[in-house]
């Protein structure tokens, strides 16, 4: 049930967090409030479950984490004007 995700979303431990963020049926609110969460490891699950939503992908497109930005890359759900973002600060380096 999406009220116990949105609870464990809130656990100390990072595992925790990060199985819920990976989880395709966590909510889309508690997927992009879990993308702003300080251990990349969260980040890089929200980035790779194909359910989060559009808007919070192409805000993970800048994460300062490489492994997110990757993750970001290969979720079928990133807009293309987020790749494209991606492909053209990559070419700017």
């Amino acid at each position: 049930p999406s009220d116990v995700l949105a609870r464990l979303a809130d656990d100390p431990d990072t595992s925790v967090r990060s199985s819920v963020a990976g989880n395709p049926h966590t909510p889309s609110d508690v997927l992009a409030r879990l993308a702003d969460d300080p251990d990349t490891s969260v980040r890089s699950s929200v980035a790779g479950n194909p359910h989060t939503p559009s808007d919070v992908l192409a805000r993970l497109a800048d994460d300062p984490d490489t492994s997110v930005r990757s993750l970001v890359v290969v979720n079928p759900a990133t807009p293309m004007a987020a790749l494209e973002q991606m492909a053209s600060s990559v070419d700017a380096e």
